[in-house]
């Protein structure tokens, strides 16, 4: 058996020796998709962590009334909650400018909706993989982050900020997007 130091950096990284400085260094400076080109893929333990509600909604207490598919349709109805929390008067802003579409409902109806949205988004926080080898030794590096798993709100936040921002506007003021 060839010792350490003339065996390739390549063929350690192959063969999965974490406790070996020089493997874990270079497979810390590398692309995700390029570590798991050399290790395969992470498991069999992959953590995720996603965008939690607030309180005003839990997992099970079923769909609120005033939840929407669209993201829009639910940024505008945050923002008008949120317009509505930080005064008893709200106070126009670049977010909600004058009353809206969603004004004449109860806060606590927008902020449960709004928590469901949250959890239906799949917003991962971050991601947590790693790889083990025949030694029971691993190696765990972050994955994915900040990025929504739900293919609708996905679609949303990667359209021009222009677009999305007209869509939220139509949501929020659908009276003055029909004009």
């Amino acid at each position: 058996m060839p010792s350490r130091e003339s065996e390739p950096l390549e063929s350690r990284i192959f063969r999965r020796r974490f406790r070996d400085r020089e493997v874990i260094e270079t497979l810390d400076g590398m692309e995700l998709r390029d570590a798991i080109a050399m290790l395969g893929e992470p498991g069999p333990v992959v953590r995720e962590w996603y965008a939690e509600p607030k309180g005003y909604w839990r997992q099970g207490d079923g769909r609120p009334a005033l939840a929407d598919d669209d993201p829009a349709v639910m940024q505008a109805m945050g923002r008008c909650s949120a317009s509505r929390i930080r005064s008893a008067f709200p106070i126009p802003s670049s977010i909600h400018p004058e009353a809206c579409a969603w004004c004449d409902y109860p806060v606590a109806e927008l902020l449960r909706a709004c928590d469901w949205a949250t959890w239906q988004s799949r917003y991962l926080t971050s991601e947590s993989l790693t790889w083990s080898n025949d030694m029971g030794q691993t190696y765990v590096r972050a994955g994915r982050s900040a990025v929504y798993c739900n293919p609708t709100w996905a679609r949303f936040w990667t359209m021009p900020d222009h677009d999305r921002q007209r869509a939220i506007a139509a949501a929020q003021y659908p009276t003055e997007a029909a004009a």
